[in-house]
């Protein structure tokens, strides 16, 4: 869903949040297919670590790892709006 929320609205930044990183790690719509149908990693995620809190999946996507209570609360304290 944040995949195509990032499609619907190519002019905002949208933030999935998520605990689990085997289910960030298994977006496969996170990472190219090559020509054979095998999944490649993107040159962002060849420098990230497994276990990294953040993936830039698109110019306006990011997925992130964290407890969506804890995330929120770090929203308000740091006052975004």
């Amino acid at each position: 869903s944040t995949l195509i929320l990032g499609d619907l609205y190519p002019d905002h930044t949208i933030i999935g949040v998520d605990r689990s990183l085997v289910r960030l790690n298994k977006n496969i719509l996170s990472r190219k297919k090559t020509s054979d149908g095998h999944n490649q990693k993107s040159p962002r995620e060849e420098e990230e670590d497994d276990d990294s809190s953040f993936h830039v999946v698109s110019s306006n996507v990011i997925l992130v790892r964290a407890d969506l209570t804890d995330f929120w609360r770090c929203c308000l304290d740091a006052e975004w709006r």
